[in-house]
Parts: structure tokens; C-alpha cells; sequence
């Protein structure tokens, strides 16, 4: 495995790897949004969406558009963000149906499937 890719697929999954990113990128799929719509839905200052903000679009996961005074995100990447979050739900999905279960053996069917 190329070890470029590697490392951009881990600055990826670090930049989603924060609950806040995560919030806000799963808010960003149902559309565009401004800093001030994010921090009506967040409970977080503006300054702080707008950090995990900055560390998104470093990670070329999300751009901003200028209107007027206020910055309005949207996603890049909305198949890979989609599919990171498909990804976490069916595992989520999985682990409720998993109760009773041992760890191997619901880690064992999650590969076989």
C-alpha cells in the first residue's frame, strides 16, 4: 500500500474523528450552511465550529463561499462523508442487534457479510 495514500487516508479519518466534525459534516449533507446556522444546531461557540471548521477544509472535506460577512460551508467530498457515515450506522445498527452475542462472534459475522 502506497504510504502517501495511506497517510492521506488517516488525516481524513482523523479530521472526522471528532464528534463535533462528525456533527457538523452529517449537518452539511443535507446542504450549505452558514457558521450562524451551525451554531444554532451545535452546542458549541461560533469560534469553536469555527475551528473544527478550518480543520475540515484542511482536509479538503468541506470549502466555504463568502456572503457578505458570514461564510457558508459545503461539502467537497458528500460521497465519501455519506459513505463514512453509512459505514458507522450499519455498525451502530449492528452492535443493537449484537446484544447477547460474544465480541469474536459478531466480529466474525460483521467480515463474513
Amino acid at each position: 500500500m502506497d504510504t502517501a495514500a495511506t497517510k492521506a487516508w488517516a488525516g481524513t479519518l482523523k479530521a472526522l474523528g471528532h464528534p463535533t466534525r462528525l456533527r457538523i459534516v452529517v449537518e452539511l449533507l443535507q446542504g450549505t450552511k452558514c457558521v450562524t446556522d451551525i451554531h444554532e444546531i451545535l452546542p458549541a461557540s461560533q469560534a469553536n465550529i469555527s475551528q473544527h471548521l478550518a480543520v475540515l477544509r484542511h482536509a479538503d472535506l468541506v470549502d466555504c463561499t463568502q456572503e457578505g460577512a458570514q461564510r457558508c460551508y459545503y461539502l467537497t467530498r458528500p460521497d465519501l462523508v455519506q459513505g463514512v457515515v453509512d459505514l458507522l450506522s450499519a455498525r451502530e445498527r449492528g452492535r443493537s442487534g449484537a446484544k447477547g452475542r460474544t465480541a469474536a462472534g459478531s466480529r466474525s459475522r460483521t467480515l463474513r457479510a
